[in-house]
């Protein structure tokens, strides 16, 4: 009956990830040769990157995920890796 629903989190996932991916590329000075794809998936791993921080930190309860802030923290770690490792 409700068979378009994860397929309905997925467009999410990927919108979300292409907000926050897009935030940290505005919010690091410079320039990264990465498309839209890239930007999402930047997004998506930061995302799940700043979820693990944020439970660490005890900032985000147990069984929770990411907000805003933490999701673009993320994904802010994410271009830095992929500066020094790429």
């Amino acid at each position: 009956m409700y068979t378009c629903l994860p397929m309905l989190s997925w467009i999410y996932s990927a919108l979300v990830g292409i907000v926050t991916g897009y935030c940290a590329r505005l919010l690091l000075p410079g320039h990264d040769e990465i498309g839209v794809f890239m930007t999402m998936l930047v997004g998506i791993i930061g995302a799940f990157v700043g979820t693990a921080i944020g439970k660490k930190a005890g900032k985000i309860p147990e069984g929770s995920q990411a907000g805003w802030f933490w999701s673009i923290l993320g994904s802010i770690l994410v271009l830095i890796a992929m500066r020094i490792l790429f």
